[in-house]
């Protein structure tokens, strides 16, 4: 609910950084509790912002991270 709470205010001010950071925290949260789609939704999102910040770096990092998700969730599903 927190996380949840500051991304809202993080969009209302158009801190950028902080969307990115927090939707980054939400997707890993959500990968501990188990629940895939609300995570890849939520790195997404992380990654989406890194690019538009310009941070390269960060962008192939979650991108990857999407990437083995995908790869166990398919398997998963399989």
């Amino acid at each position: 609910t927190h996380y949840l709470n500051a991304h809202k205010q993080a969009i209302a001010s158009k801190d950028m950084v902080q969307q990115a950071q927090i939707a980054e925290a939400l997707g890993d949260l959500y990968v501990a509790v188990d629940d895939q789609k609300a995570a890849m939704n939520w790195l997404t999102q992380a990654r989406d912002s890194y690019k538009t910040l310009g941070n390269k770096q960060r962008v192939e990092e979650l991108e990857t991270y999407l990437k083995q998700l995908k790869s166990t969730s398919d398997r998963v599903q399989s």
